[in-house]
């Protein structure tokens, strides 16, 4: 995720002895990559759009997975972030080529050329949940904070609590946060 530090700042501070208020550094490298990432919450538990995040990048395994979900899909670099690497498709028709330019801006931007493909959802949310977690394997979720108004990618509002949300998807989205954190 584009907001958690580097893993080699969070090394440095944890060789120098002190604590870092932040994830530890396996866990940031755990979430570098949008593949692996996926892949650790899909055995945990926590829900996923649904789409293909596995190791075999031809487009023949990316026209099945995208047939399988439906149009339209997204296309994501795995290392990505910023809106970098990332091309709708809304049609078969489309693929191979969004599927080779994707490629070649994410190689271009983060040295490595990796997708995933997920069902392009028309009208998102961003939702955010705050968790805190100590050394002793306590985990907890503190509040959420929607963050879907965003420009080029990028937010630019954030408002908590987020709107709209009943006790029941606060409770659900929350204990998924939990099991997140747990799994990193």
């Amino acid at each position: 995720h584009s907001c958690l530090p580097r893993p080699g700042f969070a090394r440095a501070i944890e060789a120098a002895g002190l604590i870092f208020l932040g994830p530890p550094a396996s866990a940031i490298d755990a979430m570098g990559s949008k593949s692996a990432a996926k892949a650790l919450m899909e055995t945990a538990g926590v829900p996923l759009v649904p789409g293909y995040h596995g190791e075999a990048q031809d487009l023949e395994t990316f026209r099945a997975a995208c047939e399988h979900i439906g149009y339209p899909v997204l296309l994501k670099a795995t290392a990505g972030g910023g809106g970098k690497g990332m091309k709708v498709v809304e049609d078969v028709s489309q693929l191979a080529e969004a599927l080779a330019s994707a490629q070649r801006e994410a190689l271009s931007s983060f040295g490595n050329g990796q997708m995933l493909v997920e069902k392009y959802l028309l009208k998102p949310r961003h939702v955010e949940i705050q968790v805190f977690a100590d050394q002793h394997g306590h985990c907890l979720y503190l509040n959420e904070r929607d963050c879907s108004i965003q420009r080029r990618h990028q937010k630019v509002v954030e408002e908590a609590p987020a709107p709209g949300l009943s006790v029941e998807q606060r409770k659900a989205m929350g204990e998924a946060a939990v099991r997140a954190a747990q799994a990193i």
